[in-house]
């Protein structure tokens, strides 16, 4: 191939689909068939190992207090005062190698302020722990913002 077209690769991105799978994957893909024409592989290795793990999702019922909850994006003139009270119920889903560690310590519930004015407000439970992790089916926590000069 030109060097035009040789310049233009830095990595050889191949979709893999894996809908319905329930088992590890184990395969090696012939690379030729994924690069433009013009383009051929020299030497004798032309095959990638592809190793996927699939993990089976589960979930876990944690319980929180509203003073677990962390509130993002508060101005410093609005006062927040929880109207839900008593523990929370939280349903994580995960993958179940990540979600064992999930505890009540390691959640970080949070709450984003952001564009919010005095008023009742209610807001779903957030969590940046993992991007494998995330909160669902979880009672929305009533919040009443006061604007304080």
């Amino acid at each position: 191939a030109d060097n035009s077209k040789l310049d233009k690769i830095d990595s050889l991105e191949v979709p893999y689909d894996i809908s319905g799978a329930s088992a590890n994957i184990e395969e090696f893909l012939e690379l030729q068939e994924w690069l433009d024409s013009g383009v051929y592989l020299v030497g004798t290795d032309t095959t990638a190992a592809v190793n996927i793990t699939i993990e089976k999702l589960e979930t876990k019922q944690l319980s929180i207090w509203p003073n677990d909850i962390e509130i993002k994006n508060k101005a410093d003139t609005i006062q927040v005062a929880y109207i839900t009270k008593g523990p929370i119920n939280v349903n994580v889903l995960g993958p179940s190698s990540e979600i064992e560690s999930v505890t009540r310590n390691t959640l970080k519930p949070q709450i984003s302020l952001l564009g919010y004015s005095s008023g009742t407000y209610s807001f779903n439970i957030e969590t940046d722990i993992s991007d494998n992790i995330s909160i669902y089916d979880t009672p929305m926590v009533r919040l009443s913002l006061l604007y304080t000069p």
